[in-house]
């Protein structure tokens, strides 16, 4: 009878790992493409291309700042967005460890 409750125990302890592991590998998988696309928009001359008539490496050094400046002020937003939609509830299942829910 022991031994039961021993496989059931060790199952729910591995269920609470690896799902919280999907929960963050979606989140991170999530970022990744939303990094992937502003980074395919801010490609020179997709969406903007600055400054016109600049030479090539003036003109991806300036779309490289406006990549880093975009992502700096829109990935928290995002993260944070992701979060609220139930993707990752706060660090502890970021890093695959379940929360301590005995208080």
């Amino acid at each position: 009878m022991i031994f039961i409750y021993y496989i059931f125990h060790i199952y729910n302890v591995l269920e609470k790992y690896t799902n919280n592991i999907y929960i963050s590998i979606k989140m991170h998988i999530f970022m990744f493409v939303f990094t992937a696309l502003l980074f395919f928009l801010l490609t020179p001359g997709i969406l903007l291309s600055l400054p016109p008539g600049g030479s090539k490496k003036v003109v991806a050094a300036v779309h490289a700042v406006v990549f880093a400046l975009v992502w700096t002020f829109t990935h928290k937003f995002v993260w944070e967005w992701g979060k609220s939609n139930g993707w990752i509830e706060g660090m502890g299942m970021a890093t695959g460890f379940p929360k301590n829910d005995k208080k």
